[in-house]
C-alpha cells in the first residue's frame, strides 16, 4: 500500500479505469454516486464494494488485486512521456463527455492543455493489434488533423490509439 493521496488526486481515477476496463460505466458512476468519489471509493475497502448491486465478483476481484501503487506508477510512466491525467473532478475535463454513458476515467494530455470547447477535436481509435499500414495510415490521419489545430483525443490504448500519439 502506498501513502494516502489527496483525495481529487487522479490515483485514484487511473486505479478505478486499470481495474475496471477501458469503456467500463462504473467509474463514471463511482465519481458522481459514492461517497468521497473515486477516492472515497478506494478508502472504503472491498467490504463495502460487496454491498454495490451493480458491482460483479470479477470486478470487485479486479480491484482488489490493482495496487494503487501500480495505477500510481502508470502515472508516472505517463507522465515520463510527457502526458498529464485529466480526469472527471477536474475542471478543464471537456464538459460534453462528462454527460456520455461510460465518459473515461483518465484522459491523458500531451502538449499544450486543449480548450475543449473552442475548436474541433477527434477521438483516435482502433484495433489493439494493428498492422503496421493500419498505424502509419493513422499516424497520418492525425499528424495532417494536427497542423490544421484539431485536438486529438485517444485512450492510448495498443494498437492504433497509442501509435497516433506516441510516434
Amino acid at each position: 500500500m502506498t501513502p494516502e493521496s489527496p483525495p481529487n488526486h487522479p490515483v485514484y481515477w487511473s486505479w478505478l479505469q486499470e481495474a475496471l476496463g477501458p469503456g467500463s460505466p462504473l467509474p463514471g458512476w463511482v465519481g458522481r454516486e459514492f461517497p468521497g468519489g473515486a477516492a472515497g471509493f478506494y478508502r472504503a475497502g472491498p467490504r463495502a464494494w460487496g454491498s454495490l448491486p451493480g458491482l460483479r465478483p470479477p470486478q470487485r476481484r479486479a480491484l482488489a488485486a490493482l495496487s494503487l501503487r501500480r495505477a500510481r506508477d502508470r502515472l508516472v510512466a505517463a507522465a515520463g512521456l510527457g502526458f498529464l491525467p485529466l480526469t472527471p473532478d477536474n475542471p478543464r475535463y471537456p464538459e460534453l463527455l462528462r454527460h456520455i454513458y461510460a465518459p473515461p476515467a483518465v484522459l491523458f494530455v500531451r502538449g499544450s492543455w486543449p480548450d475543449f470547447s473552442a475548436g474541433p477535436a477527434i477521438a483516435v481509435v482502433g484495433a489493439r493489434r494493428a498492422k503496421d499500414s493500419s498505424r502509419a495510415a493513422a499516424q497520418h490521419i492525425a499528424g495532417q488533423l494536427g497542423e490544421q489545430g484539431v485536438v486529438l483525443v485517444s485512450g492510448t490504448a495498443r494498437g492504433v490509439d497509442a501509435s497516433v500519439l506516441l510516434e
